[in-house]
């Protein structure tokens, strides 16, 4: 398991306690402020522990999901405008007003860690908002799996959001057209 610095202070009791049990080798030091009770652990539980479980999207949505077989090469996540910027190139941000953040937020196990990630239907949207900003051959990929998965997606769940969201219009245009 991954504890932050004040999970492992709640765990030892003190920082004296914490210190030793590293020394002891019972909780390792992974990096400034996070700590492992195992030698092993995936960098994608330090992510979600470092950056306090951030909703993933896009490339990376996709990627847990198994819509596309694609790798991402960052980490891809949704942030608030007002919110923090990381100027880290492991890391992109979609940034979002709060008033459509959280809005399809779920959470799946992968590989045995749950994560914070955009629903399906949600990930539509977000493909369709940002298709300009992203490979035509991907996106062809992730709108050829909705085709295929048309019976599966709820698309009065995707109209019911939709309304959220700027050129709404524009974006159900598109769902018409291209998915339906």
């Amino acid at each position: 398991m991954i504890y932050n610095y004040y999970e492992a202070i709640e765990k030892y009791k003190n920082s004296y306690n914490l210190s030793k049990a590293i020394e002891k080798k019972e909780i390792y030091k992974i990096e400034k402020g996070l700590y492992s009770d195992d030698t092993k652990y995936r960098s994608l539980d330090v992510f979600i522990k470092k950056y306090n479980n951030p909703i993933f999207t896009m490339q990376s949505a996709f990627y847990y999901y198994g819509i596309s077989d694609v790798i991402p090469d960052k980490y891809y996540i949704a942030s608030s405008k007002s919110g923090s910027k990381y100027n880290i190139s492991s890391i992109k941000q979609y940034y979002m007003d709060d008033s459509i953040l959280n809005i399809g937020e779920t959470s799946i196990e992968y590989l045995g860690t749950k994560i914070s990630i955009y629903s399906k239907e949600r990930l539509l949207i977000e493909i369709i908002r940002y298709k300009n900003m992203i490979d035509y051959d991907y996106y062809k990929e992730i709108i050829n799996y909705y085709r295929k998965q048309i019976d599966d997606i709820d698309f009065q769940y995707i109209l019911d959001i939709l309304t959220y969201f700027p050129k709404k219009e524009m974006i159900h245009k598109i769902i018409q057209e291209e998915v339906l």
